[in-house]
């Protein structure tokens, strides 16, 4: 009687490779009992999104089913819930200000007012692009992470700063090697040849360079793709079959190909054919105009690369701290195993039964869900200060008597809530404690706390603050209560050589209790560390960007130095015979680098400390990054760049004098 939609995915895990066609009139077997009949399979969508779904059920079947249709609020347009979402499409242009007045007053047809003056509620429409990036709306059920913002925000700065360097050291290379196109410019203009000639004869070659390199670009980006797959939260590759793609490197190719060869050409071209014939041009490479751009250049390409370097380390600090913060409790060796939802009560307690005989297990909880994880529930919870109700909203959680106890964690202050839900006792945390108006949690102690309704619950005891939530967020006010029906199986499992072997025995007892639900236990040592996904992937790719900017820049550096060597041979002849040393040499040549070094320094450590702080303000815990690191990034920049300059300095400076004044 019950129906259901698969996935093609769904359809596959239940049934393996049979053509989707063949499954239609099958039936599946829900929670032991329940039969349903797959009467179609739905075809990933064409395009990413936001929707994660495996298999689509009515309202009218839940609510027809009768272990599902007590409690089942999905229907009530009072309800908090979030496991449920209405969807608008709105007409090209409708503002969302309007539809949200609209809303306004389908809420007192829908709801009506509530007689509680502390307590208000109301309908707000959210934009699909902004759920698509909100922690506490665009993961409905908690379950899934959403987009950050400010990580692709930075991804794509690094992006951009690579593309940059990339074409600073093209510019820097062209206009060093103009000289070497005097004497063409010379000839061409003698014979007739006009600057616009010129310039776009050099502008198309620096196209031509461009186009072979977005060519090979598109291999080289699908390769890196495979290799950042697990960096990623989402499979990602190159969507050829997309006229945008093809229409965005095409148009990549024009601004990279005429803002690179733009200058260089107007350089070349601007040449007087006199002086070019006479080469006039040799020194172009080392005075000048473009001496000063180049050198504008290489300032800016540094201070990128520094600006990354410190950057980087920033993350990959803030990082380390926040895998390794003392979180209040002792998270080793912590499994969840979430029974079937609506599962029935006897099912759960002789799993749990079983896993109290097994000496691999140290120990067994009973809990609503487990005490760190990304999604909570929230209530609103009413109290009276002085002669004005307050209301105050409240992270909620719940289990047996043995809830702290499992986690090592100790009461500040009374005694655990009893085993009885008619007891209606609650445990705070000190956070909540001090929300409520308490400078000492303790005399919080019978407090009464009213959920509406008349249902009022006391608190009984105080627990020390934990962090229970990703460090991104402030402690916030907790409650526990009493909740035998909690679906979690908490346990405690050791963490040497006999985890594999706890683990297989787990999911045998599992497979026993539950034949037809897949096994998944939850870490919470992994739940941790899913907390920090964004800032791991942000700290592997911009490692890889680090190094590929001061590659780019080396590359750039000892294609500068090399050009200056040729152009300066006869000088550095000079100073050989007349006794300057290798290390005199080195000096004269390097000198000019360095400085400019020293001075991209003092534009990236300002930017470098502006963009850190804004990053970590995303943090409500945060290490603070001395001004060590800082300097480490310039002293790790001029190093490399040193090492670059020497390799082509100590070759050169052992050149014989003979060979570069033998002309002369």
């Amino acid at each position: 009687a019950y129906q259901v939609v698969l996935t093609e995915a769904q359809a596959q895990a239940y049934f393996g490779t049979q053509p989707p066609a063949t499954l239609l009139n099958e039936t599946l077997l829900y929670s032991d009992t329940l039969t349903f009949t797959i009467t179609g399979i739905v075809q990933p969508p064409p395009y990413r999104t936001d929707l994660h779904f495996t298999e689509f059920l009515s309202f009218s079947t839940f609510q027809a089913i009768p272990q599902y249709r007590e409690g089942f609020d999905e229907v009530n347009w009072g309800s908090t819930s979030s496991s449920s979402q209405t969807w608008l499409k709105l007409k090209e242009g409708y503002p969302l200000a309007s539809l949200n007045v609209q809303l306004d007053s389908l809420f007192e047809v829908a709801v009506g007012f509530t007689e509680d003056p502390g307590f208000t509620q109301h309908f707000e429409a959210q934009s699909l692009a902004d759920i698509h990036f909100s922690t506490e709306y665009g993961i409905f059920s908690g379950s899934r992470p959403t987009a950050n913002r400010q990580s692709l925000l930075v991804m794509a700065s690094v992006a951009l700063a690579l593309l940059l360097i990339a074409i600073f050291n093209f510019v820097n290379l062209e206009t060093a090697q103009s000289v070497n196109k005097s004497k063409e410019v010379g000839v061409r203009k003698v014979l007739g040849g006009h600057r616009s000639d010129l310039m776009g004869r050099f502008l198309t070659d620096s196209l031509l360079v461009t186009g072979i390199a977005v060519i090979i670009s598109v291999p080289l980006a699908a390769l890196g793709l495979q290799y950042f797959e697990e960096f990623l939260p989402e499979p990602v590759s190159l969507p050829y079959q997309s006229p945008y793609f093809w229409g965005f490197l095409i148009a990549l190719l024009l601004v990279v190909g005429i803002m690179a060869g733009a200058y260089p050409t107007w350089v070349v071209a601007s040449f007087q054919p006199i002086k070019a014939l006479k080469n006039r041009y040799n020194t172009a490479g080392s005075s000048g105009g473009s001496a000063r751009l180049r050198r504008l250049l290489i300032g800016f390409q540094f201070a990128f690369s520094q600006l990354l370097i410190v950057g980087t380390l920033a993350v990959v600090f803030q990082l380390d701290f926040l895998m390794s913060k003392d979180l209040g409790l002792d998270k080793e060796g912590i499994v969840h195993l979430y029974t079937p939802w609506q599962g029935a009560v006897q099912d759960r307690d002789r799993l749990l039964n079983t896993l109290q005989k097994e000496s691999l297990v140290q120990d067994v909880s009973i809990q609503r869900f487990a005490l760190i994880q990304r999604g909570w529930n929230t209530q609103v919870v009413e109290y009276q200060q002085g002669e004005e109700i307050q209301d105050l909203s409240v992270n909620t959680n719940g289990g047996d008597t043995t809830f702290l106890s499992f986690y090592n964690l100790p009461l500040s202050a009374g005694r655990m809530y009893a085993s009885s839900e008619q007891s209606q006792e609650v445990v705070i945390n000190e956070t909540m404690a001090q929300n409520l108006g308490f400078e000492l949690a303790a005399d919080a102690l019978g407090f009464p706390l009213d959920f509406g309704d008349d249902d009022v619950w006391t608190v009984v005891g105080i627990m020390p603050d934990i962090h229970f939530q990703s460090l991104h967020k402030n402690i916030e006010p907790m409650m526990l209560n009493y909740t035998p029906e909690g679906r979690a199986l908490a346990m405690r499992v050791p963490l040497d050589d006999r985890m594999e072997t706890a683990m297989d025995m787990l999911e045998g007892h599992w497979s026993e209790v539950y034949p037809e639900n897949s096994f998944n236990p939850v870490f919470m040592d992994e739940t941790v560390r899913r907390f920090y996904q964004n800032e791991r992937q942000m700290s592997t790719l911009a490692s890889v960007a680090t190094v590929i900017a001061v590659l780019i820049s080396c590359l750039g550096l000892f294609g500068l130095i090399s050009f200056s060597v040729v152009q300066r041979s006869k000088e550095m002849g000079i100073r050989k015979v007349l006794g300057a040393s290798i290390a005199n040499i080195s000096q004269l040549l390097s000198r000019e680098f360095l400085l400019l070094i020293g001075l991209s320094f003092l534009v990236a450590t300002p930017l470098a400390y502006w963009f850190i702080s804004q990053w970590m303000a995303d943090f409500a815990f945060q290490l603070s990054i001395g001004w060590w690191v800082y300097g480490l990034g310039g002293i790790l920049s001029a190093t490399v760049a040193l090492v670059t300059i020497s390799a082509k300095v100590w070759q050169a400076s052992r050149t014989n004098p003979i060979e570069s004044l033998r002309n002369e």
